[in-house]
């Protein structure tokens, strides 16, 4: 999906100065954005990095996370939350909101089946 984000939008990937990579996380691995181990302290205990089903993508200026806001579509039950390019590629991210200078996208459903959610 990242590939079709820069293809769309002319844009290069943000390099998280920290990680030196398109992965967000800090200096030294404390918050680290991708794959964590099951001992972690970084993030909940139910964590989606832990199980390999979730990663913050570096996004310094949330544009990603704004040209995801594009596909935006009301749930069935008119509620907000759903997102047909996140849906198109099998993902959920957490509510941009809750993620500045990332987007946190992962494999596994919330509990509230929304594409986009709050953690």
């Amino acid at each position: 999906m990242v590939e079709e984000y820069y293809a769309d939008t002319g844009r290069t990937p943000d390099i998280d100065p920290d990680t030196g990579t398109e992965i967000s996380g800090a200096r030294g691995g404390a918050g680290d954005g991708g794959f964590r181990l099951q001992t972690a302290t970084t993030g909940k205990s139910n964590s989606s990095h832990k199980d390999a089903k979730g990663v913050d993508d570096y996004d310094k200026d949330d544009a990603f996370d704004k040209w995801l806001d594009q596909f935006e579509v009301p749930m069935p039950n008119g509620q907000p939350g759903g997102n047909s390019k996140l849906e198109e590629y099998g993902l959920y991210r957490e509510h941009p909101s809750t993620t500045p200078t990332w987007c946190h996208l992962t494999t596994r459903a919330p509990a509230s089946g929304r594409r986009t959610f709050y953690p």
